[in-house]
């Protein structure tokens, strides 16, 4: 790819701040700085349980060959190859370990935010590009740079395209960034279904750059549209996710698009007021950052519309019937924590003490929060605790979440008792779902997966066993169980809540030979 000739597009103004007093050494301390905290926020993060879906991940990846890897999660977890093939190369180098698992999480996540760190830098300079991303670490992403699924590639690759955007359209010299643009690109669409959506500002801000300039810029827009080929992969995976129903409470609707953005900013709000607040307090100082111009109109254009979508995300699962979980906005959430700090970079005119100052209160914050409160928290692996608890009796685990993640860590004494019931009507009756009934969960499953416990129906179960043990809970909005015992009258004990690293955490004793 090759930059159009200089006749054919406007010349665009540097975006990028520049200060006498910035030095390389200044650049790279930061840098350091940002790295050695990371480093260890990410070793200290990474002693939490392997969930659910890092568990698919790690199946997955494991599969036989790259074709059944495919078919894997075609069928059962709906998600594109790149994260699998990753993570498989990973535990390769670092066996089947959770280092080996997330460490190309921890990777994606290092580049996507020391890009952004480089892109808040051409705005307002470095000492605010270290707040962004101090800011992006205490804030709702920072989780997912643990987390072996394909979050954080998707924040590095959307990362990527937005700075090598914000090259292409100010600089003479744009070969490598239109190209960087172009591999960015097909890296974010092949990252993630919803990865289009994440595409649409940059093709809206060309649009209006267009309006503006009276000029295509015909290499941008090859590097834009052309990797949008990567789509055809979407089609059949999005065919067998329309046929899923989930729980009411995960549904996108209307209701769950001001809960995004409340929850992104609460998340940080304290750090955030004691950051703003010490900044305002800080008189100018004589080296301050000499800011680039101003935002151009298709600048704010591209930020605004990742501000949207979330918005028009839930509109498109509504009409899907599909779920929405904020993880899905991950680019936007960065872009809410990028964007409040070139904005108090603007405001403040590029006074470097106060960013510094604003950059401690938050460093601060993250160390507390993403290391000393994550090392005072116990890390529990496995539900050993419950296995002295009748031993004579079968166990049920009243959510799938629950009894896939016990398969993965319980020990066989466990296992040999471990039981879950399905029955789709009756899942669809308590629960509007039927994610482990139509998701091949059970025999479906057991060829490809290390399931070595007892998925059965909740009739046969009943008629063979009066009294047994369940795992779980009233309020979880996927479980029926306890509900379905207690409209068929059956007698329930609670024994008490146990330090298990599940979401079910309730063990009750159930009678049905002692009906009410």
């Amino acid at each position: 790819m090759v930059s159009s000739p200089i006749s054919t597009r406007s010349v665009e103004q540097t975006s990028e701040a520049r200060s006498p007093s910035e030095s390389s050494y200044e650049l790279w301390s930061v840098l350091a700085t940002l790295t050695v905290l990371y480093v260890a926020a990410v070793l200290v993060a990474n002693r939490r349980f392997v969930w659910f879906d890092e568990l698919f991940t790690l199946d997955i990846a494991k599969a036989k060959s790259i074709p059944q890897m495919w078919m894997l999660s075609r069928r059962f977890d709906f998600q594109l190859p790149a994260g699998y093939l990753l993570s498989r190369l990973s535990m390769k180098v670092f066996g089947e370990s959770k280092l080996g698992l997330r460490f190309p999480s921890m990777l994606e996540f290092y580049v996507g935010s020391v890009v952004l760190f480089f892109y808040v830098r051409r705005k307002v300079g470095i000492a605010y590009a270290a707040a962004a991303v101090l800011i992006l670490w205490i804030g709702e992403t920072f989780p997912y740079a643990t987390e072996a699924r394909p979050y954080a590639l998707l924040l590095m690759f959307f990362s990527i395209l937005l700075l090598c955007w914000d090259v292409a359209t100010h600089s003479e010299n744009r070969s490598l960034a239109l190209w960087g643009a172009a591999i960015a690109n097909l890296g974010m669409l092949s990252a993630h279904f919803f990865a289009p959506l994440s595409l649409f500002p940059f093709l809206a801000a060309e649009a209006v750059r267009f309006r503006r300039t009276r000029k295509p810029d015909f290499a941008l827009w090859t590097a834009l549209l052309l990797p949008t080929v990567a789509i055809a992969f979407y089609i059949p995976p999005l065919d067998r996710y329309a046929a899923l129903y989930f729980p009411s409470l995960f549904e996108a609707s209307w209701g769950r698009i001001p809960h995004f953005y409340y929850d992104a900013i609460d998340v940080i709000g304290v750090a955030l007021f004691l950051a703003v607040f010490a900044a305002l307090l800080i008189p100018q100082d004589k080296s301050r950052v000499t800011l680039a111009p101003g935002w151009r109109r298709e600048e704010q254009v591209l930020l605004g519309c990742v501000l949207l979508n979330p918005i028009l995300l839930n509109i498109l699962l509504m009409w899907r019937h599909g779920a929405f979980w904020d993880r899905y906005a991950i680019t936007t959430e960065a872009v809410m924590y990028i964007g409040i700090t070139i904005l108090l970079g603007l405001r403040l005119r590029g006074n470097r003490l106060a960013a510094y100052t604003a950059a401690a209160i938050l460093l601060v914050f993250c160390v507390q929060g993403d290391i000393w409160l994550t090392i005072s928290k116990p890390s529990l692996q496995d539900a050993s605790v419950l296995a002295p608890i009748r031993r004579d009796l079968p166990l049920v685990a009243a959510s799938g979440v629950t009894f896939f993640e016990m398969n993965h860590h319980e020990t066989p004494d466990i296992l040999s008792r471990l039981y879950f019931l399905k029955d789709r009507s009756v899942a669809m009756e308590y629960t509007h779902t039927n994610l482990f009934e139509d998701r091949g969960f059970g025999d479906g499953m057991k060829p490809y997966f290390p399931i070595s416990a007892k998925v059965v129906s909740y009739e046969d179960f009943i008629r063979q066993h009066h009294e047994f043990l369940v795992l779980g809970t009233y309020d979880a909005p996927e479980e029926w169980l306890l509900q379905k015992l207690d409209d068929d009258d059956a007698q329930l004990t609670w024994l008490g809540t146990y330090q298990v690293p599940y979401v079910d955490t309730d063990l009750y004793l159930v009678d049905l030979a002692k009906r009410n």
